[in-house]
């Protein structure tokens, strides 16, 4: 394939496209809603001590490694 003919998209690809890159610089509520309920997890995470941060990292990872 030409460099030329990968540059020729077709209508609906390139509304797609539009529309893909719409999604990702405004995120929908849910995603926005999904984001601020991690925070307090996150922040959570900084103020345990670094071996309970270390254990709680090691359970979650070999639990999400099991499914």
């Amino acid at each position: 394939m030409s460099l030329q003919e990968a540059s020729e998209i077709t209508i609906e690809d390139r509304e797609a496209l539009r529309r893909a890159v719409k999604s990702l610089e405004h995120p929908s509520l849910a995603g926005r809603l999904t984001n601020l309920v991690g925070k307090p997890v996150e922040l959570i995470g900084y103020a345990l001590p670094s071996f309970a941060s270390k254990a709680i990292a090691s359970a979650t990872s070999k639990g999400s490694k099991r499914r």
